[in-house]
């Protein structure tokens, strides 16, 4: 029953090997089957002595929907209260909404992740070990994300991906805070639920503004532009499951759309598809290795 117990309690987002194992799982599971594999993935590699079948929330409770996410009633009870780091993140990501409308958006949820990556990883260092760490971390990801539209500050394409990954974060603080009010929880615990939905919308988002950089060169954007954003989403492709899962779905639908058009527009669909697995290729040439082709 202890080995159980420690299974309700363990701290899902706290855990690397997790975070990385979950990310290359593919398709994304739903609800229901995420908790079979988190029972499966502990007992492999945490503790061989637990067992799900005897587990106090599926006996008791068979409508939780996650260990990671447990319903409204009880989130507040097993996971722990958010840093002081984690308060300071949360404080940035809603000043960001505001700072919209004096361009400092970015500025403040750079801050915010970076206020994440100290949290789960302390103060950078000069160590492989450090950094091969953090080059996972979702944080470090959504910071790459932001200092690119940064830089080419031109347009806003980067809202809808960079205020999703802060409603991320938003929920899950605030639904564990014990000092927001209950009529707020009832929101946030509603963002953290749909956690996961909200990763695979901003994948998607992620994926589109790469294809919308391209269209914006024959409008007069900055040619950099679309080949600096591409090289981000190769990278992103190789480490984050939703990416993969965004990518797999777009080409499962344009290979069954396409198939049924005139040949000419059938070649211009695998034209396509041909642009984008050179685009994210980790190699330009043939040579065996490591690759990846988001098509």
């Amino acid at each position: 029953m202890a080995s159980n117990r420690a299974f309700e309690n363990f701290d899902w987002g706290s855990s690397a090997a997790w975070l990385q194992y979950y990310n290359g799982l593919f398709p994304t599971p739903t609800q229901q089957q995420l908790i079979r594999i988190k029972q499966k993935w502990y007992k492999k590699n945490i503790d061989p002595n637990f067992d799900p079948e005897v587990s106090p929330q599926s006996s008791s409770q068979p409508s939780a929907s996650s260990p990671q996410r447990p319903q409204p009633a009880q989130s507040s009870y097993n996971a722990p209260s958010p840093s002081a780091l984690q308060l300071v993140q949360i404080i940035l990501f809603l000043l960001a909404f505001p700072a919209f409308f004096i361009h400092k958006s970015l500025h403040l949820i750079i801050a915010g992740h970076f206020a994440g990556i100290i949290h789960y990883h302390n103060v950078p260092r000069l160590s492989a070990d450090y950094w091969r760490n953090v080059i996972l971390d979702d944080n470090m990801h959504a910071i790459l994300f932001a200092l690119i539209f940064l830089f080419f500050n031109n347009h806003v394409l980067w809202a809808v991906p960079a205020f999703l990954g802060t409603f991320v974060y938003i929920g899950d603080i605030l639904s564990r805070h014990s000092s927001v009010p209950a009529s707020i929880k009832v929101y946030t615990r509603r963002l953290d639920a749909n956690k996961v939905n909200m990763l695979q919308v901003r994948a998607d988002a992620e994926m589109w503004i790469g294809f919308a950089s391209i269209l914006m060169i024959f409008l007069g954007s900055n040619i950099v532009f679309p080949l600096v954003y591409w090289q981000y989403t190769r990278m992103r492709y190789m480490l984050n499951g939703f990416s993969k899962t965004s990518f797999a779905y777009l080409r499962l639908k344009g290979d069954t759309v396409f198939q049924r058009m005139p040949t000419i527009i059938q070649k211009g669909w695998e034209k396509v598809k041909s642009i984008c697995a050179w685009s994210v290729s980790m190699e330009a040439g043939p040579s065996a290795g490591s690759s990846c082709t988001v098509f």
